[in-house]
C-alpha cells in the first residue's frame, strides 16, 4: 500500500509557480528540430510588440522556445512534453536531457527563483492539440538563425547543437 502523496501547504496548488508567499517556479520545455535537407531547423515561438502587450509584458519583439510551468504530479520529461504539445502544438521524441538554467530576480520587492529545464526533442507531427493563445506564430530557422533571435534562451539551443553534431553523424 502506497502512503506517499503530494499534500501543497506552501506553494501554488497545482504546478511549481511562484506566488507571491513563495518564490520558486520550475518549467520545462526544449529545444524542437527536424532535419531539411540535410540541416537541424529549430522550432521557435513568436510575440510580437502589441501581442506582448496584451499579455502585460514589455512592448517588444520576443523569440523563444517552447517550455512552461510543471505540474506536480509530472516528471520533468512528462512536463516538457506537455509544455511542447500545448505551446507549440506539436508532437515530440525526447532525444537528451539538455540541463537547466536559474534565473532570479526582485520584482516589486519580492526575490524569485525559476529553474527551467530544456530536452532535445525531434519533431515527429502537428499535434491534435492546437497552438495555444500566448503565441502569435511558430517558425522553422536554422539553428543558428534560431539562436539569435532568441533572447533567453541561447544555452540550451547551444547545447542541443553539440547534441546533435553526435546525434546526426
Amino acid at each position: 500500500m502506497e502512503k506517499s502523496r503530494v499534500n501543497i501547504k506552501l506553494g501554488h496548488k497545482d504546478e511549481y509557480r511562484r506566488i507571491d508567499e513563495w518564490p520558486f517556479h520550475i518549467s520545462a520545455g526544449g529545444v524542437v528540430y527536424q532535419v531539411e535537407q540535410g540541416k537541424a531547423m529549430v522550432l521557435i515561438l513568436h510575440r510580437g510588440p502589441e501581442f506582448n502587450t496584451k499579455l502585460n509584458r514589455e512592448s517588444k519583439e520576443t523569440w523563444h522556445l517552447p517550455k512552461g510551468t510543471m505540474k506536480y504530479t509530472e516528471s520533468l520529461a512528462e512536463g516538457a512534453i506537455r509544455e511542447v504539445r500545448e505551446e507549440a502544438g506539436v508532437e515530440v521524441e525526447i532525444q537528451a536531457y539538455l540541463g537547466s538554467r536559474i534565473a532570479d530576480w526582485i520584482e516589486d520587492g519580492r526575490h524569485y527563483i525559476k529553474d527551467h529545464h530544456y530536452f532535445l526533442m525531434q519533431y515527429l507531427e502537428e499535434s491534435e492539440v492546437p497552438m495555444d493563445d500566448e503565441h502569435e506564430a511558430k517558425r522553422w530557422f536554422p539553428i543558428d538563425e534560431a539562436a539569435k533571435r532568441l533572447e533567453w534562451d541561447k544555452e540550451a539551443v547551444a547545447t542541443a547543437k553539440i547534441a546533435l553534431s553526435k546525434i546526426l553523424k
